[in-house]
């Protein structure tokens, strides 16, 4: 499964954002911004599961390197 993020306005219009991995090796969802409302899952099909629930996942790009901001479904694109 695939989930990524086109941005859609701004410097990096068009940049293809993929799910964040964070340096515990899994990735972030979220329904609010902050640290302490993370959730931490090990695969692309955990963050979707979350993502049907209402939650959002942190996505971000490697080159350029883009801060990670959180996403929700209705923006992504699942394949």
């Amino acid at each position: 499964m695939k989930i990524f993020y086109e941005t859609k306005r701004g410097k990096n219009k068009g940049l293809i954002q993929q799910p964040h991995r964070h340096k515990n090796g899994k990735f972030a969802v979220s329904k609010a911004r902050f640290d302490e409302g993370y959730t931490y899952v090990e695969s692309t099909e955990d963050i979707y599961k979350y993502l049907r629930q209402g939650y959002k996942v942190k996505v971000s790009s490697v080159e350029p390197l883009t801060a990670p901001s959180l996403v929700g479904l209705a923006s992504l694109t699942i394949e």
